[in-house]
């Protein structure tokens, strides 16, 4: 049998609740045990890489000169991480969604309308490239160069985290030859260097992550449009030791008063 992780499980076992719900809403017969609390989905907690924002920063004022293809490719990855957008939604962006300041958009996956201030570092973007966004490019190379990007910046330290794996050369993983399987990419955790765990998605969760604690949850949600604040809390990177050191810094502010 195939090898697939918790968190894939989970979501077919999910999808599967759904449909036998829905079934029996319909007063259609079926068997009442998909309502049994042992019949639940099971997961993986992630372990997604995000941006501080001095991170950010340094990778803001990196002389990419030498290169169009990353100083582009820079660009659009700031704005993701001062938008909070996916990059369905980012990499689509027009001089006419810019207005009086803000960017104004309707998100494509959940058709939210949303509103967000330019970042400084976006304006100053756009001052650099005459009023122009940089060129857009597609996900999946958008996903390459960043990686690319990161590592010039110098993001190289080793972390916890998950990459994709491709394992249609691994036999104890597909121990079935007849086995057809049009993706043989698999999610692999372990300690990388951060620049390789760096996707499209580290936009939001970094942007999340670095407001988080700074400004209302549901303030953060109408722009990053998460639906539920336990959806959005998903999405929320900082270990336990960065939450100590912001206590840490609200205790200091508070005895200096």
């Amino acid at each position: 049998m195939e090898k697939i992780n918790n968190n894939t499980i989970g979501g077919y076992v999910t999808n599967l609740k759904k449909w036998c719900k829905i079934i029996d809403i319909e007063g259609l017969p079926i068997n009442q045990q998909y309502r049994h609390s042992e019949f639940s989905t099971i997961s993986n907690k992630t372990k997604d890489v995000y941006l501080t924002e001095d991170e950010i920063d340094t990778v803001f004022k990196y002389d990419f000169s030498h290169s169009e293809r990353l100083d582009n490719v820079r660009d659009n990855f700031i704005i993701g991480l001062r938008t909070g957008l996916r990059i369905s939604d980012f990499m689509q962006l027009k001089k006419i969604n810019i207005i009086d300041g803000n960017i104004e958009i309707e998100t494509a996956k959940t058709s939210y309308a949303v509103v967000i201030p330019l970042h400084q570092q976006i304006k100053e973007i756009l001052l650099k490239r005459n009023g122009n966004l940089p060129n857009q490019i597609s996900d999946a190379k958008f996903n390459e160069y960043v990686k690319e990007v990161c590592k010039d910046v110098g993001f190289t330290q080793k972390v916890e985290g998950a990459k994709m794996i491709n394992k249609k050369d691994d036999k104890e993983f597909f121990p079935n030859v007849e086995i057809i399987s049009k993706n043989k990419n698999r999610k692999e955790f372990g300690m990388y260097p951060k620049h390789e765990l760096i996707t499209s998605h580290s936009c939001r969760r970094s942007f999340a992550s670095n407001l988080y604690g700074k400004l209302p949850n549901m303030t953060i949600m109408a722009i990053t449009a998460h639906k539920t604040e336990t959806q959005f809390l998903k999405y929320i990177k900082i270990t336990p030791k960065e939450n100590a050191e912001k206590l840490k810094e609200h205790w200091n502010k508070e005895d200096n008063t």
